[in-house]
């Protein structure tokens, strides 16, 4: 999994308060994969996100986690045009290659909110990678989740190298 010349392989991970594409987004975490220092996190102000949903099972396991749920100063708005932009820094006119663990989750809330925000969605359609089907395949038991999006984030990166480099071995 190299990130040659004209791709870079960014792991993303968000928490949220439903699991519908419309859910309202509590942070988001992101990491370049070959090196997760390179990192994006920001906790969103979920007042901000009027129009996006809230489902009461989900706050209702929130408040049962030992962590304290991510509220912070971004607008929606802002930290979508802020990640982009990481994105573009990051990128340097590379494709951004999103992974996340389930493809119907933090990518579909991801592009839900840039849409809704009235923003272009900074990765390409074929551009997203499903780190879940690779734990599947290599037969890897992922780190469990600490539902801190940036931690989050950078675990699935490491499961994810581990996962691939086991597969090379069997593929190889």
């Amino acid at each position: 999994m190299s990130q040659g010349s004209n791709k870079i392989h960014i792991m993303v991970d968000i928490e949220t308060y439903d699991t519908k594409p419309t859910a309202v987004i509590l942070s988001i975490g992101a990491c370049v994969i070959t090196d997760p220092m390179q990192s994006y996190y920001r906790e969103l102000d979920p007042t901000t996100q009027t129009y996006r949903t809230v489902s009461a099972s989900t706050k209702e396991w929130w408040s049962k986690q030992p962590m304290p749920i991510p509220i912070g100063p971004y607008s929606l708005y802002a930290a979508l045009t802020d990640f982009s932009g990481w994105l573009q820094d990051i990128c340097k006119g590379a494709e951004p290659v999103i992974w996340c663990k389930g493809a119907d989750f933090d990518v579909a809330i991801l592009a839900n909110a840039y849409k809704q925000m009235y923003l272009p969605v900074p990765w390409k359609y074929n551009n997203i990678r499903d780190c879940r089907t690779v734990f599947k395949i290599a037969e890897w038991q992922a780190t469990k989740a600490s539902h801190n999006a940036l931690e989050d984030a950078k675990e699935q990166s490491v499961d994810l190298k581990c996962a691939v480099q086991k597969l090379n071995g069997v593929l190889a």
